[in-house]
């Protein structure tokens, strides 16, 4: 499966910012949609990328493969 630059993107800004609601302001997108994106990722992929803790989003080790692999396509 492929994975667009621009979910690799929200990956990253999920990651730098610590919460969904976070990486939405940085992106200047609404919460719902940040959301929406990683959950239809999630599902194609079959894998959490996240763990969600109340309000933190922190990454499964499987989450922080994909984005250790895909930021230098973010460089």
């Amino acid at each position: 499966m492929k994975i667009s630059l621009e979910a690799l993107q929200v990956i990253d800004a999920i990651e730098r910012q610590g919460s969904f609601t976070a990486a939405a302001a940085a992106l200047h997108r609404v919460p719902s949609a940040i959301s929406h994106a990683m959950a239809k990722l999630e599902a194609d992929l079959g894998i959490a990328l996240f763990i969600r803790e109340g309000r933190r989003a922190i990454l499964t080790p499987a989450g922080r493969t994909l984005l250790d692999d895909g930021r230098p396509l973010l460089l």
